[in-house]
């Protein structure tokens, strides 16, 4: 996977804002870009199901 260096800090900026956000939750997937729910499915399934479960 091919990470532009000025798209990594745009995420990492805006991760750091949406950590102001009460209660929130992060989950890193090994190998996923920001299109995760395409290249790995079953584990973002999975984590949002072990969220609504809570």
């Amino acid at each position: 996977m091919h990470v532009d260096a000025e798209d990594m800090k745009d995420n990492l900026h805006t991760a750091k804002l949406f950590k102001q956000v009460p209660n929130i939750r992060f989950a890193w997937i090994d190998g996923a870009d920001h299109t995760s729910i395409l290249t790995h499915p079953d584990e973002v399934s999975s984590l949002i199901l072990n969220f609504l479960s809570k």
